[in-house]
């Protein structure tokens, strides 16, 4: 199960999602984007987001982190839209 959080690096703070590759990139084809929202409707695809292994699980399955800097104080969602061929 994804799990949603912040973490700061220097003077910046990022939302992150993290989660164990298996469970969304079990086909070499699939195209993973990162996704933001302040109203849960719309979404968008932010340039400056990242993706990263942090890494592996028992079962030697790659952790991944999603992060994007957050915008503003306000309320902002994260997602991964996943698309599989």
């Amino acid at each position: 199960m994804p799990v949603q959080g912040t973490t700061t690096i220097g003077q910046t703070t990022y939302l992150t999602l993290t989660f164990q590759e298996y469970q969304y990139l079990d086909s070499t084809s699939a195209v993973v984007a990162v996704q933001t929202s302040t109203d849960l409707i719309h979404w968008t695809t932010p340039a400056n987001s990242s993706m990263s292994a942090i890494g592996l699980s028992a079962n030697n399955d790659y952790i991944m982190q999603a992060s994007v800097p957050l915008a503003n104080p306000g309320k902002q969602y994260i997602r991964l839209n996943v698309i599989s061929p």
